[in-house]
């Protein structure tokens, strides 16, 4: 009788990188994001992520993000070193290198990688090939080639935290400075149901209506309009 292989699923992690440990066993990892205040990745599917926080910052080393949030405090910074991004809402962060397959993209600072499928509302990409699938807000996109030629050995020749945070010090203090760190409590309902999400960083309240529609459709995969919003708060 031939035998069945049993399905052997991804992990989530396959490690995080903290306070000089290297930890696998997936319940450290969810208490130490919850007390290092980066819950919300916890309520994003993902499969064999290398993840580390250095120095305050949440750092993506490698794996598969399928789909998600990925937040932006103005406080903590968040980087995104390589790996690939099938769907989901980014909203800010530094994007170092990888594949982005399908999502929005709301703001953030796009080094390089490729970015195949989607929809960019904002943002600024450097060195980042995008498809001509994207569909994107040509009059909000930057791409400052000036700034990234004067300093393109150092992308190269960096491969530690430190030196990322370095080279992007300047960007992030004047990127953060344009930010109000403004959260939002949403609640909304559908067919009877009831839905609720925390919007960070919203300019106000009907920038936080707006990402939390979007956010809303990823998260429970049904489509909102804004008569579906019964109540906003912010926190």
């Amino acid at each position: 009788m031939q035998s069945v292989k049993p399905i052997v699923s991804s992990p989530r992690y396959k490690e995080l990188k903290y306070q000089g440990q290297k930890i696998t066993e997936a319940y450290k990892i969810d208490k130490i994001l919850i007390d290092n205040k980066f819950n919300w990745l916890l309520d994003a599917e993902i499969k064999n992520a290398r993840i580390e926080i250095y120095k305050n910052t949440l750092v993506w080393n490698a794996g598969t993000w399928m789909n998600g949030v990925w937040e932006y405090g103005v406080v903590r910074d968040i980087y995104w070193l390589y790996g690939t991004w099938k769907n989901g809402v980014w909203y800010n962060g530094h994007w170092m290198n990888g594949k982005f397959e399908s999502g929005i993209i709301f703001n953030g600072k796009f080094i390089n990688g490729e970015i195949l499928g989607g929809e960019i509302r904002g943002g600024e990409f450097l060195k980042c090939n995008i498809s001509n699938k994207v569909k994107k807000t040509e009059s909000i996109i930057k791409t400052p080639q000036e700034e990234f030629k004067a300093e393109p050995m150092k992308l190269e020749k960096f491969n530690h935290i430190d030196n990322w945070i370095m080279f992007n010090e300047k960007r992030s203090i004047d990127f953060k400075g344009n930010l109000r760190n403004i959260a939002y409590f949403v609640t909304l309902e559908k067919d009877g149901r009831e839905f609720s999400l925390r919007v960070e960083n919203a300019k106000d309240r009907d920038d936080a209506k707006e990402k939390a529609l979007n956010t809303a459709f990823f998260m429970f995969m049904i489509k909102f309009d804004e008569d579906d919003i019964v109540d906003i708060k912010e926190i």
